[in-house]
């Protein structure tokens, strides 16, 4: 549905008539959607009404009291990388905030990053480590840090040390649903942005509680967030070409990886790693995606993978990187590795300087992910995620292999072993995150049948086995639009989905930020009722 004449003008007048559009080349581009096919049967959804680049928070303000004076549907969208960012059933106002992109402030003393929606994970790192700061890589370089801090689920291999994106944002800047500004913590008594807590009780679990709206409440305009040490170089220089280019590992640095006779024995091993907190980064990537992170094409990781080495001898193993401000340090932790690789059974795989650069760079960036779940096949989803402690995390490891490996038998999808990511979170010495990719060809009718049905089964198990109901409700699934996963998964949580709804009538009454993949408002009495 195009926009009215008198409501665009009225868009045109806050932005300006270049920051704003309804030319049809411009809509097609916001429309082709990664994982779009295994939800809808088709790789586009629905065209905006108009896209919008506001420039300020006063800007986006105006815009947002603009669509509830004339009941138009929005979603702001940093990065813009999945359906939450981008889908949904219909049309609506596209707020792209790419104008909105500047490192405010780095605070070098209290250790924090005043930044917009737009900067990406990748550049706030580079400015953090000429401080000696870092912050947690994000999805991928190119991530939005204010999106996976505040909005979505914001995962990254460096949380053990750097925190999960939920744990991250200090002081944040809102505009709220219906138009009014919020600030967070500190901020909002103007004692600047160093906590988003209080006065009184806290409104980060409304704001984003555990996985984000996903853009269906409101817009995040400016936010702080955690910054810690980093012990390497203030520039490191790279040698080669993306995506295979390489670093010199620092010398503050080790890369490990470790191998384990069972998968009983790699999850002990990694929750004393986590326990003894000697990790930058530590998970577990199955060892298709170590083979696709270190090569540069798909020929080059077939030729590895199908010499049959990574997938028998790396079945079960985790990639850790150690840090440390001192040699002191570093032998302290050496040790404690040595004593858990002792209680576990494990080893050190020979791996070269080429594989420990790939597996360090993508603790740092998050690049590697990207080369190990989109080049093989095209695309991949990841449904079945959960948080959860580790006994229950190897139970579902075991469930998701046992499903995922009868169709990638039959050629449906992918047969890469066991393709389980596991990363540890920082809050929780005892358990991880998990997921359960599965890689499939967004191509073949056979193969999105194929990966959706993969889906609905785990989902099935998951909540008949009440794993982690509260995490897989929120996460990237084929039940999570449309709200209907919480009217699954609430009554065995604590009816979580009824205050969800509270939550969303009261924040947005005029129901204009799009919300299908938080929840809906109440909902709709059919005629037949």
């Amino acid at each position: 549905m195009a926009l009215t004449k008198e409501a665009y003008r009225a868009l045109e007048d806050i932005v300006g008539a270049r920051y704003l559009t309804e030319e049809a080349a411009v809509l097609e581009g916001y429309c082709f959607v990664w994982g779009n096919e295994m939800f809808f049967g088709d790789r586009f959804s629905p065209r905006p009404h108009a896209v919008i680049l506001p420039g300020s928070t006063e800007e986006v303000q105006a815009i947002v009291k603009l669509c509830n004076r004339y009941a138009i549907e929005y979603k702001a969208h940093a990065s813009g990388f999945c359906s939450a960012a981008l889908a949904g059933p219909k049309g609506f106002l596209s707020i792209e905030l790419r104008r909105m992109n500047r490192i405010l402030e780095i605070d070098e003393k209290n250790m924090f990053a005043v930044i917009e929606p737009c900067v990406t994970a990748g550049e706030l790192l580079l400015e953090a480590m000429k401080k000696g700061l870092r912050s947690y890589s994000g999805s991928s370089p190119t991530s939005s840090i204010v999106a996976s801090a505040t909005s979505y689920i914001g995962l990254s291999s460096s949380q053990i040390s750097a925190g999960y994106g939920g744990r991250n944002p200090l002081g944040v800047e809102w505009v709220l649903p219906d138009g009014e500004i919020l600030r967070l913590g500190s901020l909002g008594t103007g004692a600047g942005w160093f906590t988003g807590d209080g006065p009184g009780p806290s409104l980060r679990g409304i704001m984003r509680g555990h996985t984000g709206p996903s853009g269906g409440l409101g817009v995040i305009t400016k936010a702080a967030v955690k910054l810690v040490p980093w012990y390497g170089p203030a520039k490191m220089e790279t040698k080669g070409k993306p995506p295979s280019y390489t670093v010199d590992v620092p010398e503050n640095f080790r890369v490990f990886t470790l191998i384990f006779p069972s998968r009983e024995k790699l999850y002990e091993a990694f929750g004393l790693i986590n326990e003894e907190a000697i990790a930058f980064a530590c998970s577990r990537r199955g060892p298709f995606t170590m083979v696709a992170g270190m090569t540069g094409s798909n020929k080059e990781a077939w030729e590895i993978w199908k010499e049959g080495y990574f997938q028998k001898k790396c079945a079960n193993s985790l990639a850790l990187i150690m840090d440390a401000s001192s040699r002191r340090e570093m032998d302290y932790k050496e040790k404690v590795l040595e004593k858990i690789l002792e209680r576990t059974e494990g080893e050190m795989f020979p791996e070269n300087a080429h594989g420990q650069s790939a597996r360090f760079v993508h603790a740092l960036t998050g690049q590697g992910g990207v080369k190990g779940v989109f080049r093989a096949t095209g695309s991949f989803s990841t449904g079945a995620n959960a948080d959860e402690a580790l006994v229950a995390m190897l139970k579902a490891n075991e469930m998701g292999y046992e499903v995922k490996q009868t169709f990638g038998k039959r050629g449906v999808v992918l047969d890469d072993d066991d393709p389980t990511w596991l990363t540890a979170t920082e809050e929780n010495t005892s358990g991880a995150h998990q997921e359960f990719a599965v890689r499939y060809d967004p191509l073949d009718p056979q193969s999105i049948k194929g990966a959706a049905e993969i889906e609905a089964i785990l989902g099935k198990l998951w909540l008949e086995k009440n794993i982690d109901i509260a995490s897989f409700a929120g996460a990237f699934g084929l039940l999570a639009y449309g709200g209907k996963i919480h009217e699954m998964a609430g009554p065995k949580c604590l009816d979580y989905h009824i205050w969800m709804r509270k939550i969303k009538n009261a924040f947005d009454p005029n129901c204009v930020s799009e919300s299908s993949y938080y929840i809906k408002p109440e909902e709709e009495t059919s005629p037949q009722k």
